[in-house]
């Protein structure tokens, strides 16, 4: 079978268009018309239902095109392989983050990442949903939670959130600043998890925590910032692993002898005997680029 005829028909089912499809494989919409029309003349069927308004995939379409890109995804791979054995590393490395993740630092790293290693692609998506690693094809994940609890992936932690208690001047004008971490159970807080919880802050006297509650729940952190501002009440700058808090004229630090405890940022990777040597190296930049932010080395 012509693998240039197959990747025309995969490109269409999965860009749904054949100019679209045309676009990606940077070749004119005749071009992959003609592929998938010889296509279908080799197999004796239609693989396309096409209409003025879409292109969808037939009946026999569908169950060709699981297969042509299992094919064509396993011949990528060994394409790869085979590079990485010649100290080539090539291929398309695909990672999952965490939306609104940091203020950039991850970003550096990925653009310093492509620049080490110009022949690697990287696919980044970001999603606040738990991702299952094998059944949609992601070679790595950042992930942020309280603790190493899966068994089904490799976890390696990068680092820790951490966060500031802050509020707007607009609302410190109209209440009195805590003193103590108790104080804190009687001012509105911005919260990020329900309507109430309980805060670990972590100062002179070690461990300390307090219940405390607000009226706005907002599950995510630069909102919850832009909450703080307008004066919802008192809440956490969060700021994650690679980051540096800053307040700017709109904050105000509230204990500023406290740091809040926050979740641990990993990075998850399915079984590292098998991995690609491209994954690997990803997975090692990340760790060293991080590990370096705790020894202050960090860009």
């Amino acid at each position: 079978m012509n693998l240039t005829l197959v990747r025309a028909f995969v490109a269409v089912a999965e860009a749904r268009s054949f100019t679209a499809a045309a676009k990606v494989l940077e070749v004119p919409t005749s071009s992959v018309s003609r592929a998938v029309t010889r296509l279908e003349e080799a197999l004796r069927t239609k693989l396309f239902e096409r209409t003025t308004r879409k292109t969808a995939l037939s009946a026999a379409g569908r169950v060709y095109y699981e297969h042509a890109r299992t094919a064509l995804s396993a011949l990528q791979e060994g394409e790869s392989r085979v590079s990485e054995l010649l100290g080539q590393p090539r291929g398309e490395v695909k990672l999952t983050v965490p939306i609104n993740l940091d203020s950039g630092f991850l970003a550096r790293q990925l653009v310093a990442f492509s620049r080490v290693y110009p022949q690697l692609r990287l696919r980044v998506v970001p999603t606040n949903r738990w991702v299952d690693m094998s059944e949609e094809g992601f070679d790595l994940a950042l992930r942020v939670q309280q603790k190493s609890a899966e068994s089904a992936v490799a976890l390696r932690e990068l680092g820790r959130f951490h966060a500031w208690l802050v509020a707007s001047p607009r609302y410190l004008q109209s209440h009195d600043k805590p003193r103590s971490v108790r104080e804190l159970s009687r001012h509105a807080c911005v919260n990020m998890q329900s309507y109430s919880v309980t805060l670990r802050l972590i100062g002179p006297h070690g461990l300390e925590t307090v219940e405390v509650f607000g009226p706005v729940i907002a599950n995510d952190m630069h909102l919850a910032r832009q909450l703080v501002e307008q004066g919802a009440g008192i809440g956490p700058l969060v700021f994650s692993p690679g980051d540096r808090p800053a307040l700017g004229k709109s904050l105000v630090r509230v204990l500023p002898d406290y740091v809040v405890e926050g979740p641990r940022l990993y990075v998850a990777s399915t079984s590292r005997k098998s991995q690609p040597l491209r994954v690997a190296l990803l997975r090692e930049f990340l760790i060293n680029a991080y590990a370096r932010v705790d020894s202050g080395t960090a860009s």
